[in-house]
């Protein structure tokens, strides 16, 4: 295989973020609740997806509101995700390893469902060491959208035959299989290498931080 770029997802990936996810759903769920949207319609969604299914209800209830309840949600989503930031950081290996993927000439990005200043501010050196980082301050659609995926890849003018799609989670992996790119799990955030398994990641490792062994035999 001729790899060509590779991106990586962020949270559990390259850096360790330790976001408080049950406190922010109970905080949106309160904000849902307040707005009179209705419990059932954000039961079983991520996050960023209860907040947009909300959005939508209003928007159909022909409600003014759908701005205000957006605002307010997201407020909610990057106040605690900027608390995290602040003690999170690179994890280790990951910059040289970065560098090291530079080094080979290789075309790297990061996408994430983070705010982009949270991932400022957890690895300062981020924008130096990839050619973009696409949060979803940046795109109309999030992971595992695979739109997020090929906008990253097309940044980079990069094929998805051509790329690698690193992540922690199994919907990295799916998004990458999605597009048709060779996907590599990690073991570094909150997926179990079951997880992945069953989510048919073409290689896991326990680290980032080992992707060139997996470079050297590609």
């Amino acid at each position: 295989m001729n790899v060509k770029g590779i991106v990586f997802d962020f949270d559990g990936t390259l850096a360790t973020l330790n976001v408080d996810f049950p406190r922010m759903r109970e905080e949106v769920c309160a904000c849902i609740k307040a707005y009179g949207i209705p419990e059932e319609l954000v039961t079983g969604r991520y996050i960023l997806e209860m907040v947009e299914a909300g959005v939508q209800y209003l928007i159909k209830q022909d409600s003014e509101r759908h701005e205000a309840f957006r605002r307010e949600a997201y407020g909610v989503i990057k106040k605690i995700e900027l608390s995290a930031a602040f003690e999170a950081g690179p994890l280790e290996g990951v910059p040289e390893m970065l560098w090291q993927l530079r080094e080979r000439g290789l075309k790297t990005a990061v996408v994430t469902r983070n705010c982009f200043k949270a991932v400022e501010l957890t690895f300062p050196q981020i924008k130096r060491l990839v050619d973009t980082v696409l949060a979803r301050d940046h795109v109309p659609a999030v992971k595992p959208d695979p739109h997020h995926l090929l906008a990253a890849l097309s940044f980079l003018e990069v094929q998805p035959k051509e790329a690698l799609m690193v992540g922690d989670h199994p919907m990295d992996i799916s998004m990458g299989r999605n597009v048709g790119a060779t996907t590599v799990g990690v073991l570094t955030g909150s997926g179990r290498k079951d997880e992945l398994s069953i989510a048919q990641a073409d290689y896991i490792i326990d680290s980032a931080s080992y992707l060139t062994t997996v470079l050297d035999i590609l």
